[in-house]
């Protein structure tokens, strides 16, 4: 069954995904189409957003890290010299993206010492990393609606934050997920706080940072 889907998915993507609405999209089934396609031995698999989210906090820079693991084996027809001469022609983010470039062939060259970083443990986020991460959001959720629904947020990460250090001696991937997930709960995304978002300037801010000419209109 897996092998006739796999087929179908491969042959009809998109109209499988309109048709099929428990159409599996795990790792391993996509993985199965692409080896299915090329062979057992021609494919490569490797989280590379979280790779990017880890090493630069922004998931953007995983596509020039793709380019480098690509590179690095060899894929690719063009010079190192060529794509850091490219890189900074465009003029966007320059650094940021050659040091992904970089990053890409580390992992194309050694993946399993690159892969540990991003083995999830117990012990991550550390207490430090948590309450930066928590205070940031109480930010964002007084500027949703106000501060006791901020406080709402930290109480509860703080009440199983608890839970989780007198049960396991420190705060682990329970007291992590919920500091996550609760606040997308809260800070639901209407079509009200959409547009807050997209006046109050930061999201201008952002494209000015991001990007070189015209200036960013909202």
């Amino acid at each position: 069954e897996l092998d006739t889907r796999c087929r179908e998915q491969r042959d009809y993507p998109n109209a499988e995904f309109v048709r099929d609405g428990d159409l599996p999209i795990s790792r391993d089934f996509h993985s199965a189409i692409i080896e299915d396609a090329l062979g057992s031995s021609a494919g490569h698999f490797w989280d590379c957003t979280e790779a990017a989210q880890f090493l630069f906090g922004d998931s953007i820079a995983t596509n020039m890290m793709m380019v480098g693991y690509a590179f690095q084996l060899g894929w690719l027809p063009v010079s190192e010299e060529a794509i850091m001469r490219a890189i900074e022609l465009n003029g966007a983010a320059v650094s940021l993206n050659q040091r992904s470039f970089f990053w890409g062939r580390v992992a194309a060259h050694d993946a399993e010492a690159f892969r540990s970083p991003f083995v999830p443990s117990a012990s991550r986020p550390t207490q430090f990393q948590l309450e930066s991460f928590v205070s940031e959001r109480e930010v964002d959720l007084k500027l949703y609606q106000n501060e006791a629904y901020a406080k709402r947020y930290s109480n509860l990460v703080d009440t199983v934050g608890e839970t989780e250090r007198r049960v396991l001696g420190e705060t682990g991937p329970l007291t992590e997920a919920i500091a996550r997930n609760y606040f997308k709960v809260l800070a639901y995304k209407d079509e009200y706080e959409v547009a807050r978002l997209y006046t109050d300037g930061a999201f201008d801010a952002s494209l000015l940072q991001s990007f070189d000419g015209v200036g960013a209109k909202t």
